[in-house]
């Protein structure tokens, strides 16, 4: 099949080892063999055998030359029962713009020069079992939206600053071990949408604001300090910081500086004093969750003015972001 350029299996019950006939397929640019039950490695000759491979959705990383496949562009192992780890010569990828690894039983470190003078625009490496740090060059590249490497056992500590991740929009450390301060030019990040730093070991205090901002946030999860910084974010969506130690009256300003909050999780803190009656004029919040404080007096008589609560339309807050959908979340218990 010489002339064939597009070649989907995807999805179906192909149980055999690698296919023969894909490698005598020259042309082929676009390769998907996902969701099947294919066993055993990709041939080491592929890169040779299809030159021109820009995009491969594949059941298995056993690539150890995958480095050769230099046109590649998109790399999607997502969703499979891949071990071991990810293969150094993935660095010498230089046309790569997506990663992803998604829902695999990855071990071991992220290769240290990965990101490094590559145009990686989507990397996907949420659960997992890596050790050790995220390799410092994922924060270099210009190009960089999508960053999702939540609950995959990753350590240590963020880079000081991530000044160059200018075009960052989805970002999900989630369920990590990552500790120290957070750096002190985080709201540099103004194209940031989807935040969720949640269930770490970060101490210390959310960095404020130095200067004037423009935030974009849309989405916020997270754990320490209450974060001042947002009082700046008109256009944010989703406000969770539950489950954390937070003290001290509920701010006001939540009420006055954040008119397009539809969900708003304060659970299980350390809230005391009276119901701010500021928060009625959340207009279109539509969940609000306060259980689980310490606070006091009755309830605002001004939330009868919470109409959006009586047909609430929780949906996303975020379609599609760095190419990819990335659904917001939220856990009521």
């Amino acid at each position: 099949m010489p002339t064939v350029t597009f070649m989907s299996l995807y999805h179906n019950s192909l149980n055999s080892s690698f296919p023969e006939f894909i490698l005598k397929s020259g042309n082929i640019t676009y390769l998907d063999l996902s969701e099947n039950t294919l066993f055993g490695p990709i041939p080491d000759s592929l890169p040779e055998k299809l030159p021109n491979l820009s995009t491969s959705t594949c059941p298995t990383m056993a690539m150890r030359k995958i480095g050769n496949m230099t046109v590649l562009q998109m790399l999607d192992v997502g969703t499979n029962r891949l071990e071991g780890e990810l293969p150094a010569t993935i660095s010498a990828l230089r046309n790569l713009q997506y990663l992803n690894v998604f829902d695999n039983n990855m071990s071991a470190t992220t290769p240290q020069d990965l990101g490094k003078g590559l145009a990686l625009q989507v990397m996907m490496f949420s659960n997992n079992s890596f050790s050790g740090e995220l390799a410092r060059n994922l924060w270099d590249g210009f190009t960089l939206q999508t960053l999702t490497a939540n609950n995959s056992n990753f350590s240590g500590k963020l880079p000081p600053c991530l000044k160059n991740s200018i075009n960052l929009t989805v970002l999900d450390l989630s369920n990590n071990k990552l500790s120290g301060e957070l750096p002190d030019c985080w709201w540099n990040l103004q194209n940031l949408q989807f935040m969720d730093l949640s269930h770490n070991d970060f101490s210390g205090e959310i960095p404020a604001v130095k200067i004037r901002y423009n935030c974009s946030l849309e989405s916020v999860h997270l754990a320490g300090n209450f974060p001042s910084a947002l009082e700046g974010c008109s256009s944010l969506v989703t406000l969770d910081i539950g489950n954390n130690k937070f003290f001290g009256g509920i701010p006001p300003w939540i009420g006055q500086s954040i008119p397009s909050l539809k969900i708003l999780s304060l659970r299980s803190n350390d809230f005391i004093g009276e119901i701010p009656s500021d928060l009625s004029k959340l207009s279109q919040l539509q969940l609000l969750d306060m259980a689980n404080n310490g606070l006091t007096g009755s309830i605002p008589r001004a939330f009868v003015n919470l109409s959006s609560m009586k047909n609430p339309k929780i949906n996303s807050s975020i379609q599609s972001l760095g190419g990819s959908t990335y659904q917001d979340r939220i856990d009521i218990t």
